[in-house]
């Protein structure tokens, strides 16, 4: 069968249909006309159901959209110029924290945290209108990071005013007509009361501002990125400063014995007569707390009178080289040890055995601290001397009147007090210091001075408490000898001995050349040159100075040699035949100990050559910490390091001479070999 029959036999099929085809659309055209207008609308309506009303629904949503886009627009712009103010205030709160001018910075970040509230409330009043912001371009990104920003601001601005809150405790107490004892009682007093709560809300303010750090760190978005950035860059050091202010809450209630008593020794150390502690110990004040307040300050104006009773009935042997100047060694020389806290034990030993009385802890700070802070709250005017103490004139009106002022007056003689100029000095510049502290210009400068100091070794801590003694130790606030693993070590230690007031003028440069030979092994010639820009005038002179290089343990001198001054012990040449060096092992150390004479306007110069007890140590690279002496202000240092075989790196950059740096604090200096 072909398939054309197939499809004549479909055809073929009898119908289903009940019905003749001609009578149903008779039927149908009975219903209804076909062609007819009605059905035609019929159909209409069911394939487009709208009516008028709905038309003039979609006309009024159109123009809702476009009024809600023109508003939305209104406000992406309006998010524009706020941002870029927002942005100019954090930028101006980073920059005053870089200064450390607290108070300008709170005041930057408070003003942008108003912008970020008062732009948030703005856009919730506009209601639907923030749904437009989708359709605009980029406004829906731009939207999530401003509340990205709104969150790390508002944590950034609570990590200021936790910091400014606490500042503002002391500052407040600044103001007002009380005099310094006064103030330093209240002041002790509020930080014992704050320092108790005070931590858990620094630990909260820490943890919001690591997650808002977090949140910012994760943004890929273009949007804001200086700003965050800026916000990112700044959040390590606002963590810092909450986590150190933390620290120190929980050291308060010791150091001002909230329950209890404390005392603590003010130490004050001539550099102009150095000593390897700082400065010879001529003047000292007691400062006791009690119950958490601030019971009392006594300057003692005559260390010599405890001195004296207590060598009257007591003889204890002083180093060898002191034994010229010193007839028995007491509290005035005990400051003699190169490490501070060791120097510091033996001092409060002699205070508690003159004095009866025991010392829980010390403050020492020299004469170039005080000096720098007269620069800063000076002058100071002192009516009954006839004279206005200044920065430039402090060292030698003091020491005037201390030597020479004081004793010209015979009704003096039986009160022997020559220092009393100090005991009435120091009241006054603490009272202006005080008073600097509510100044925010003179503020910034007082506490980077003071922070600056404790690197630099002008001010140092030591406390009988391990706690607090750690504490002090572990920022390098303790003037400890310290070992850094895998490096080389430099130390010199310096006593003026009977060179009067001569250590200030003495300009000193410190050269080191270290060799590193084929096998790998060590060593280095120190030079030491001094330069005596003083004259023969009292109080200064001749500076004798007795020096101790502290290297590590196992080095052996090679060569000794004097190229200009000389080195007889106490400057005298009926001691030349105890003149030279001499070496001995102390606290894990090498000294190489000798004395060094320097004439006004002129210069000593002495070479040390030593090996040093290594071995493959220094192969790829070189290391050495060079440790500061406190009380030293201008020490020079250059060094140089020989490699047979490789060349020298220093910062990345090929080293083809020496480096040249002043020692303002301990220092590591590295070296690679390639």
């Amino acid at each position: 069968m072909s398939s054309i029959d197939g499809i004549k036999k479909i055809h073929r099929r009898p119908s289903t249909r009940t019905k003749p085809i001609k009578n149903h659309f008779a039927q149908k055209k009975n219903d209804q006309d076909f062609f007819s207008n009605d059905w035609r609308r019929s159909r209409a309506e069911k394939i487009f159901p709208i009516s008028v009303g709905h038309l003039l629904i979609l006309v009024i949503v159109a123009i809702a959209t476009i009024f809600g886009l023109a508003s939305a627009e209104n406000y992406k712009v309006e998010l524009e110029n706020q941002s870029r103010k927002i942005e100019s205030d954090i930028n101006d709160g980073l920059v005053a924290l870089d200064q450390n001018d607290n108070k300008n910075a709170l005041k930057a970040f408070k003003k942008a945290d108003q912008r970020l509230n008062d732009l948030k409330i703005n856009l919730q009043a506009s209601g639907q209108y923030i749904t437009y912001f989708f359709y605009l371009p980029e406004s829906n990104s731009k939207l999530v990071e401003a509340s990205r920003i709104v969150k790390m601001a508002s944590a950034v601005t609570a990590a200021i005013n936790l910091i400014g809150e606490n500042l503002s405790v002391v500052d407040n107490r600044f103001n007002g007509n009380e005099n310094y004892l006064d103030k330093i009682s209240i002041v002790s007093e509020e930080l014992s009361t704050i320092a108790t709560a005070g931590s858990e809300k620094i630990n909260r303010c820490r943890q919001e501002l690591a997650n808002s750090e977090e949140i910012l760190k994760n943004s890929d978005s273009e949007h804001f990125k200086k700003i965050r950035q800026s916000l990112i860059d700044k959040t390590p050091q606002l963590s810092t400063a909450l986590l150190k202010l933390s620290e120190v809450y929980q050291l308060l209630p010791t150091i001002f014995a909230v329950s209890g008593e404390k005392e603590y020794l003010l130490l004050f150390q001539n550099n102009s007569e150095l000593r390897p502690a700082g400065g010879f110990l001529g003047s000292f004040a007691v400062a006791n707390f009690r119950d958490g307040h601030f019971d009392s300050l006594d300057f003692q104006t005559n260390i010599y009178k405890l001195d004296k009773a207590f060598s009257a009935k007591t003889s204890i042997t002083e180093p060898e080289e002191l034994m010229y100047i010193s007839n028995g060694l007491a509290m005035r020389d005990s400051n003699y040890h190169y490490d501070f806290a060791e120097a510091m034990k033996k001092t409060l030993w002699f205070y508690e055995q003159e004095s009866g009385k025991t010392a829980d802890g010390v403050i020492a700070l020299d004469t170039t601290l005080v000096t720098k802070l007269l620069e800063i709250v000076g002058p100071i005017k002192m009516p009954e001397y006839n004279l206005e103490v200044t920065s430039n004139n402090f060292l030698k009106e003091v020491e005037y009147q201390v030597e020479i002022g004081y004793f010209d007056d015979p009704s003096n003689w039986s009160e022997n007090e020559p220092k009393k100029i100090l005991a009435e000095l120091m009241p006054k510049l603490v009272q202006e210091i005080f008073a600097g502290l509510n100044d925010s210009e003179k503020q910034t400068k007082i506490i980077s001075l003071l922070t600056e100091s404790l690197s630099s070794k002008h001010l140092l801590f030591y406390s009988n408490d391990a706690t607090v003694q750690d504490y002090f130790e572990e920022r390098n606030y303790a003037g400890r000898i310290r070992d850094i693993e895998g490096a080389d070590y430099l130390f010199l230690s310096q006593a003026n001995i009977g060179g009067k007031k001569s250590s200030l003028n003495i300009e000193e440069i410190v050269g080191q050349e270290i060799e590193i030979d084929e096998l790998n092994n060590v060593s280095k010639t120190v030079d030491i040159k001094r330069l005596h820009h003083g004259s023969y005038d009292w109080p200064d002179g001749i500076n004798k100075t007795y020096n101790k290089l502290i290297v590590p343990v196992g080095a052996k001198v090679t060569n000794y040699q004097i190229i200009s001054g000389d080195d007889y012990p106490y400057g005298e040449t009926k001691n030349v035949e105890k003149s030279g060096y001499k070496t001995y092992e102390e606290n894990g150390r090498t000294i190489i100990a000798f004395w060094q004479n320097t004439k006004p306007g002129e210069s000593s110069e002495i070479s040390i050559s030593f090996k040093l007890p290594y071995s493959d140590d220094f192969v790829d690279s070189y290391r050495m910490l060079i440790q500061k002496q406190p009380g030293v202000p201008n020490q020079k240092q250059i060094v140089k390091v020989n490699h047979p075989k490789k060349r020298v790196y220093f910062q990345g950059d090929l080293f083809d001479k020496p480096i040249e740096f002043y020692l303002e604090k301990d220092s590591i200096v590295s070296f690679e070999f390639k």
